[in-house]
């Protein structure tokens, strides 16, 4: 299902965001 990857990646992203904004 398209959904899933779509949830995925966007988990992904809000993941790296948190590790850019601890790491700055």
């Amino acid at each position: 299902d398209d959904t899933t990857v779509l949830e995925k990646a966007l988990q992904i992203l809000k993941e790296t965001e948190e590790q850019a904004a601890k790491e700055s």
